[in-house]
């Protein structure tokens, strides 16, 4: 029978403090959790160590080093994860040192996000005109992933009370739950407004508690997921015909690209984006010019 890690209040404790005091989401606190559930379960297994404070450099090297398997961007955040609840641990006087101090985090593979022409995003959302609701709800959905540059995240807790279609503008909860307010274009307007009557609909005929979400699921009434949203979109490439893994993320991308190519400023485009950092931003302007390099290749006769 595995081992399972012994419980461990210093980690609870952590975790609290990231909800409370930090204002992590949840999907962060719980991926941060599974973590460093991790390296204590592997040292109880491997060394026999469950106590964090005993824990030594060659031990989280050795449990890093057993997740060669994982992708780069994996072992980054199990890395982070742990170094964060040590650094709590040091300045809470739980632990006399931080076993993380001098490591050096892996390199991740330097790669220009993909994004999807403008005319793949319209038979993306064209592929969904029917008045039923699936497709009513699909096509606001993708609307406002591409009108809007949110997160699928921030989609699937978008509530209705935060919704204004009469000014265009919503007010969706990003990373850290930071608030922001995001634009809704004309058409993604307009395919929300088919989406809510469906909706009303749906939650008077089944007499369902309305839970407030603008997406809900066909099931109960409750909030739609995120992995319902990503299967979406997925369905929504399939049948657009598009040859490529389409994922929500990726109309993100293209609504941050596009609006740089055609001469948005940068700064405005992180505002939208709900970014902390301008240079997170600006890999999109690394993207226009890969997509001019293209179009001057193509176009140009001595190219």
């Amino acid at each position: 029978m595995p081992l399972r890690a012994p419980s461990c209040p210093h980690l609870d404790d952590w975790l609290l403090w990231l909800d409370a005091a930090q204002q992590a989401s949840p999907n962060t606190t719980r991926a941060y959790r599974s973590d460093c559930l991790a390296l204590l379960t592997w040292s109880t297994r491997h060394t026999g160590i469950t106590d964090p404070a005993l824990l030594q450099p060659a031990h989280v090297l050795a449990w890093l080093r057993s997740l060669s398997g994982l992708a780069v961007s994996s072992r980054v955040r199990k890395l982070a994860a742990t170094r964060s609840w040590f650094r709590w641990l040091i300045t809470h006087g739980r632990i006399s040192a931080d076993p993380t101090v001098h490591m050096t985090k892996p390199r991740r593979p330097y790669r220009l996000p993909r994004v999807l022409s403008i005319d793949e995003v319209t038979a993306l959302i064209e592929s969904q005109r029917g008045t039923g609701f699936e497709a009513c709800r699909a096509r606001a959905l993708l609307e406002l992933l591409y009108s809007t540059g949110c997160r699928v995240s921030e989609a699937a807790g978008l509530r209705l009370s935060a919704l204004n279609l009469d000014r265009g503008d919503a007010i969706v909860c990003g990373n850290g739950r930071r608030e922001r307010v995001v634009y809704l274009g004309s058409e993604c307007r307009a395919a929300v407004a088919r989406w809510l009557v469906v909706r009303e609909g749906l939650l008077r005929e089944s007499s369902w508690r309305d839970s407030g979400a603008l997406f809900v699921n066909a099931r109960d009434g409750g909030p739609l997921s995120v992995r319902s949203m990503g299967r979406i979109v997925k369905a929504a490439a399939k049948a657009a015909g598009l040859r490529i893994r389409v994922h929500p993320h990726m109309l993100r991308h293209s609504f941050a690209t596009h609006l740089l190519d055609r001469g948005a400023d940068c700064r405005y485009v992180q505002e939208l984006l709900g970014h902390r950092s301008l240079s997170t931003t600006q890999i999109y302007t690394h993207v226009s010019i890969v997509r001019l390099k293209d179009i001057y290749s193509v176009a140009h006769p001595r190219a």
